[in-house]
């Protein structure tokens, strides 16, 4: 668990590094531990919606509180959504590197007719596919393995 957050906290504390390559494990620790807090915070957004409207419908007067916490725990969700997009997209530039393929590939990403099939294809690719033996084109095998 602990080499699953180290891996996290290096994609967080080099968040513009896209030189390189990330190791699998890597990606796969990047993308848990940001669902696993993501999903943690909707969470607490939902119970603290959820007791504003049983308060509400119980006629006490906590019901605006519950509400502005709410308000305030998805507002911590979409700021930090924004701060770890370019360490994701650090991480996502140095695994296709790690598979010999450029960074830019991500970009499919934006395009709305082929995101779907793209998504399946990078979510093989960056989580079961192992990158290229030895040194590429990218340089050498990360530090992280």
């Amino acid at each position: 668990m602990e080499r699953i957050w180290n891996l996290f906290m290096y994609a967080i504390k080099k968040p513009n590094k896209f030189e390189g390559r990330a190791c699998r494990m890597e990606a796969i620790s990047f993308a848990l531990v940001s669902t696993i807090i993501f999903l943690g915070l909707i969470i607490l957004m939902l119970i603290l919606f959820g007791l504003g409207s049983a308060a509400s419908s119980n006629g006490s007067g906590s019901s605006g509180i519950f509400g502005i916490l709410s308000l305030l725990v998805g507002l911590l969700t979409l700021i930090l959504g924004i701060i770890l997009l370019v360490p994701g997209w650090g991480v996502g530039c140095r695994r296709l590197h790690d598979l010999n393929l450029s960074g830019w590939l991500q970009l499919l990403y934006i395009v709305p007719v082929i995101n779907g099939f793209i998504g399946i294809v990078f979510f093989v690719m960056f989580y079961f596919i192992p990158g290229t033996e030895g040194d590429n084109q990218y340089g050498r095998v990360s530090e992280n393995y």
